[in-house]
């Protein structure tokens, strides 16, 4: 193996065991988020100071965590630029990717919002309505599709529901920043991931013919008999990155009222 062979090896390596520790902060995440809404519930009727400071240190916690983890992000995004454009691209120095050369060079950054966030801001566009006699099913799918949109404009997406359609006629459920968008509700009954990932597959696949989009918003928080899916973002991101989805450019994950960005690798 030559020496920039060994090297790319090594640095991929370091990437993924990087990727591993984004997992368990995102895991360790969702359960002081959680720990966090059930110890507020519980404790609702009490006035008590000590309730108030530990509410407010899990608070900055899980803040906390979720800058962890977007500095872990962007660490790996510029390793693995530098691993595909620099070494792969024949430049073996430290710096920035060559133009033009190495896998992500063509790739398209995250779907950032553009506004700040507002509590009171609603989506843009007509929330999709519930026909008369829609199975139960069905009509979670449109309540998950409308809550999502509600979530979504609330951490500052300029998101607009049931957009003009595409000139092939399509109609995906949302644009969001300028771009078309699917939503997929999970519903609380699934509690395996391989089920979310053929889903997600189902609607962006090529294969399964031409797909409305290549986007889609997973929305976690559906909520039948005061329960939701076991699945967490962490799990599905895990399932992904090692099994990808052809077609699948971006995923966002609702979860907790959360919007998540799923490093999708490559």
């Amino acid at each position: 193996m030559s020496t920039l062979s060994e090297l790319i090896t090594r640095l991929r390596a370091l990437v993924e065991h990087v990727h591993e520790a984004r997992s368990q902060v995102r895991h360790a995440q969702d359960r002081t988020r959680n720990a966090l809404h059930l110890a507020s519930d519980a404790t609702q009727d009490s006035s008590s100071a000590l309730i108030e400071i530990g509410r407010s240190q899990w608070r900055q916690a899980v803040e906390k965590l979720t800058e962890t983890d977007a500095l872990l992000a962007g660490g790996n995004r510029a390793w693995e630029q530098y691993i595909a454009g620099t070494l792969l691209g024949g430049t073996a120095g430290i710096g920035l990717p060559r133009s033009g050369s190495g896998a992500d060079a063509n790739a398209r950054p995250l779907t950032r919002p553009s506004l700040p966030p507002d509590p009171a801001r609603k989506p843009a566009g007509a929330p999709t309505k519930v026909e008369r006699g829609s199975s139960g099913i069905t009509q979670a799918g449109i309540k998950g599709e409308n809550d999502a949109a509600i979530v979504l404009a609330h951490s500052g997406y300029r998101v607009r529901q049931n957009p003009p359609p595409k000139p092939d006629g399509r109609r995906p459920d949302y644009a969001i920043e300028g771009d078309y968008w699917d939503c997929y509700t999970v519903l609380p009954s699934t509690g395996n991931v391989e089920r979310v990932r053929k889903s997600i597959k189902s609607k962006v696949d090529p294969k399964n013919g031409r797909p409305q989009t290549g986007r889609i918003i997973l929305n976690l928080d559906a909520v039948a008999a005061g329960r939701r899916t076991p699945i967490g973002p962490g799990e599905v991101e895990r399932l992904l990155r090692r099994k990808p989805v052809s077609g699948l450019e971006e995923l966002k994950i609702i979860r907790d009222d959360r919007v998540h960005d799923v490093d999708l690798g490559g």
